[in-house]
C-alpha cells in the first residue's frame, strides 16, 4: 500500500503577470526520491519554492493544490506552514552559503534551527518525573559533528565556531545538507544539492542521502540539471520544459525509452549517451 507524502495536482504558478509553471501534476511516497529534470529556466527550482511558499512578493499560486500527508498546503496559514519547515519539510537551497546568517556562527544557526523545531523533530528527551527536557547545546553539538563527518567536513569544531564567510562554498553546501538531514523531516526538497561540490564530496554526500531515506524512509524532490544523478539517485522522474511537465515516469523507462522530443534531446547530451542510444 503507498504512503504518499506529497501530492501536486494541477498546480500553475506566475510571476509578475508571466505563467512559469502550468498545470503540474505529481506525487511522492515514503521513501521515494522523484527528480526533476530540464534546462535552466525550465521552472524546477520555482516547483520547489512554491511547496513552501517562498516565491517572494512577486510570486503567486494560481491555480492547483499541494497537498503534504492529507493537508493542503496552499490554504495552510503562514504561521503553521513555517511550523512544518525544517521538522517534517526539509529544504536544500542551491546557494546554501545565501541562505546563513552571516554574521552569526555556524553552531549558533543550528542550534537555533534544532531547538526552534525539537519538539516536532521528536528531539525532547524524557528526564526524571516524567517530564520532558530539551537537548543541551552540547548533545546538539556532537549530533552535527557526527553528521559534518558524514558530509566528509573533517573539521567539524572549526566549522561550528565560523561564520559562513570563512567558508567555502563547497563547504557551506555541505553544511546546508548535513543541517536539513540533522532534523529528520519526513520530506526533503533538495534544489541542485551537489552542484557547488567536487565528484567526491557529491559521491559522498549522495550516499548519506540514500543512507538517510532507507533508514528513516524520507521522501524527496530531487532537482538537478545532472542526469547522472538522477539516475542514481530517483525512483521515477519528470521532464519540465517551459513550465511544463512533458514526460514522467519511472527513472529507467524514461531514461532507455524516452517519448518526448524534449527528453530525447537532454539525454542526447549527455556524454556517452548518443541519440541511438536514447
Amino acid at each position: 500500500m503507498s504512503e504518499k507524502l506529497l501530492e501536486i495536482s494541477g498546480l500553475s504558478v506566475c510571476y509578475e503577470g508571466e505563467q512559469i509553471l502550468n498545470n503540474i501534476c505529481f506525487s511522492v511516497e515514503k521513501g521515494e526520491t522523484v527528480g526533476i529534470a530540464g534546462e535552466s529556466g525550465s521552472g524546477k527550482s520555482t516547483l520547489l519554492r512554491a511547496i513552501l511558499r517562498l516565491m517572494g512578493k512577486n510570486g503567486s499560486i494560481t491555480g492547483g493544490q499541494i497537498t503534504f500527508c492529507g493537508e493542503e498546503l496552499t490554504g495552510m496559514s503562514e504561521k503553521k506552514l513555517r511550523s512544518l519547515c525544517g521538522s517534517e519539510i526539509g529544504m536544500i537551497f542551491q546557494n546554501t552559503g545565501a541562505s546563513l546568517c552571516p554574521t552569526r556562527k555556524i553552531g549558533a544557526q543550528i542550534c537555533e534551527s534544532v531547538r526552534a523545531h525539537e519538539k516536532r523533530c521528536g528531539f525532547i528527551t524524557p528526564i526524571s518525573g516524567g517530564m520532558s527536557g530539551r537537548k543541551s547545546r552540547r548533545e546538539i553539538k556532537d549530533m552535527t559533528l557526527q553528521r559534518f563527518a558524514d558530509m566528509g567536513l573533517s573539521d567539524g569544531e572549526t566549522i561550528w565556531n565560523s561564520y559562513p564567510s570563512s567558508l567555502s562554498g563547497g563547504m557551506n553546501q555541505r553544511v546546508g545538507i548535513a543541517l536539513a538531514m540533522l532534523l529528520h523531516p519526513s520530506l526533503l526538497l533538495a534544489d541542485e544539492p551537489t552542484s557547488a561540490l567536487d565528484v567526491v564530496s557529491q559521491a559522498q554526500v549522495l550516499r548519506e542521502l540514500q543512507a538517510l531515506q532507507q533508514k528513516e524512509q524520507t521522501g524527496m524532490v530531487l532537482v538537478t540539471h545532472n542526469l547522472a544523478v538522477l539516475e542514481q539517485m530517483a525512483d521515477r522522474v519528470a521532464v519540465l520544459k517551459d513550465g511544463n511537465i512533458v514526460e514522467q515516469g519511472e527513472t529507467r523507462t524514461v531514461f532507455d525509452h524516452p517519448k518526448d522530443e524534449y527528453t530525447k534531446n537532454l539525454l542526447a547530451a549527455v556524454p556517452g549517451r548518443g541519440k541511438n542510444d536514447a
